[in-house]
């Protein structure tokens, strides 16, 4: 007899969930509230002039093996543009390009892109490349085989301390404190650590734990050469995750209801998922229910003997994102994006005006700026926000200052993202729940990595695999990670 699940949440969790389920024979009913899929990453129409947007400039990095696993299951992996340079404008508007060498194996082959970054002295240069030793070193879970007597001095403690102390430093210690104990200075952290990770995740050095932020590096920048490079949709999210999506899942027996908000779960004596009710009144039944909402969603839907369990959820913290969308009356730049050193803006991306609902192109070229960790401007007006980074651009591209802004958008998604602080880990649940038919899915679950489409995936997967496990279907759904390169286990115990 064919299992049936219902999964609440159209966000990247619940999608990838979903496809998982489905691809192996699961019958699958997919409830989304809103009238669009993709969760925070979406699109919306803009109610003034009819435009499809995205939220957010969306980018995966190489070392998101599921997130890109589940755009090839889908086939719409050609929708993505894969970028293998990047180019830094610095505080002066002097640009840099980060290329790394095509011959020398990872982790060396950094470095001459970091050579290329001038707006870093040599002497910085040097320091960062201490930091990132360091930083590889302490994230290494297992005891060190070999630790020099310089390494250890650097970290002013004996080997035996460091064994002892190493996972209480990775979940407990924010990367600031790291940042002090490497001996990193404020060029090195203004314009290398913070540029990259506040980017990467969407806080302040000083709210970040030092496990994630040695994964952005470690798993991004040493492990693997491919493990930096950027993937940026080449279509509005709305289209990546929209009739494409929809027809594989379909065609595999799935059944999409958008506008379909759900109330509650019930459960029954045993405490088994009997039905999921809708705010409409309409109640659905199957054999197992994932539950693929944000954290501060779930305890509104849980039953009651499941919300004491699940309280802690309501002390995750969560970080802002905002993004800029612009019309200039003409181009202000060749370059497809840039990285801000420096600014309040962090990204800019040049892309094809979006279209109306009828097709056509809107007029104007069109700039969306990103601002990361943006829960400083809380209080500070549109305007000001959109007159400040257009004087950034200004500053950045001659071309920008005799341009005409057409129009001007700001967004911001308050709860973009789970703040990734010291500790969070202890408030991740596993997908697994107390009741037998129920799991969880996002990526603010225990899934190993900070907020990212891979770790949303990467929920929705591992949520199918512990599923598939209850209906005595085990499958290995999870994608491994990029294989290690050689030199780098042989450098950093990697």
């Amino acid at each position: 007899m064919q299992r049936s699940v219902i999964v609440v949440g159209g966000g990247l969790a619940g999608l990838a969930s979903a496809c998982a389920l489905a691809e192996r024979g699961v019958l699958v009913t997919l409830l989304e509230a809103r009238p669009v899929l993709g969760g925070r990453a979406s699109s919306f129409v803009d109610s003034e002039t009819g435009e499809t947007l995205d939220n957010c400039q969306h980018v995966a990095m190489g070392c998101c093996t599921n997130f890109l696993h589940f755009c090839r299951t889908l086939g719409v992996d050609h929708l993505l543009e894969r970028i293998d340079e990047l180019y830094f404008i610095d505080g002066g508007g002097v640009m840099s390009t980060f290329r790394p060498s095509r011959w020398l194996p990872a982790p060396l082959h950094l470095l001459p892109a970091l050579r290329r970054l001038k707006f870093l002295s040599r002497g910085d240069r040097r320091e960062i490349a201490r930091g990132l030793k360091l930083l590889a070193r302490l994230r290494t879970p297992a005891p060190l085989p070999q630790v020099s007597a310089s390494f250890l001095n650097e970290l002013r403690m004996t080997r035996e301390q460091l064994d002892d102390d190493r996972q209480s430093r990775r979940d407990d210690w924010s990367f600031e404190q790291f940042l002090d104990l490497a001996n990193q200075g404020p060029t090195a952290r203004d314009k290398f650590w913070k540029v990259v990770l506040v980017s990467a995740l969407s806080e302040e050095l000083s709210h970040i734990t030092l496990r994630y932020a040695a994964k952005v590096f470690v798993d991004g920048f040493l492990a693997h050469r491919d493990g930096w490079t950027i993937f940026r949709p080449r279509v509005p999210l709305g289209e990546l995750y929209g009739a494409n999506l929809e027809n594989w899942l379909t065609a595999r027996g799935a059944t999409l209801r958008r506008n379909s908000a759900v109330r509650e779960l019930v459960t029954d004596a045993d405490g088994l998922v009997r039905s999921v009710v809708l705010r409409s009144g309409e109640s659905l039944s199957a054999d197992a229910c994932v539950l693929a909402v944000p954290w501060h969603r779930v305890l509104d839907l849980l039953p009651p003997e499941l919300k004491l369990t699940y309280h802690f959820l309501e002390e995750i913290a969560s970080a802002p994102i905002s993004s800029v969308h612009l019309w200039f009356d003409r181009p202000i730049t060749e370059l497809p994006h840039a990285v801000f050193v420096e600014h309040l803006s962090q990204w800019m991306f040049h892309r094809a005006a979006p279209s109306t609902e009828g097709g056509a192109p809107s007029p104007g070229h069109y700039y969306q700026v990103v601002i990361s960790s943006s829960r400083g401007l809380s209080e500070t007006p549109r305007d000001e926000i959109l007159a400040a980074v257009c004087e950034e651009l200004r500053t950045a591209f001659p071309a920008a200052r005799g341009a005409v802004l057409l129009r001007g958008r700001l967004v911001t998604e308050h709860r973009a993202v789970f703040s990734p602080r010291p500790g969070i880990d202890r408030l991740r649940p596993p997908q697994e729940t107390p009741s037998e038919n129920l799991f969880l899915a996002g990526d603010w679950t225990d899934t190993d990595w900070p907020a990212t489409m891979e770790g949303a995936v990467r929920s929705g997967y591992l949520a199918a695999e512990c599923l598939l496990e209850s209906f005595g279907q085990p499958a290995a759904i999870v994608q491994p990670n990029l294989p290690v390169a050689r030199l780098s286990r042989w450098l950093f115990g990697v």
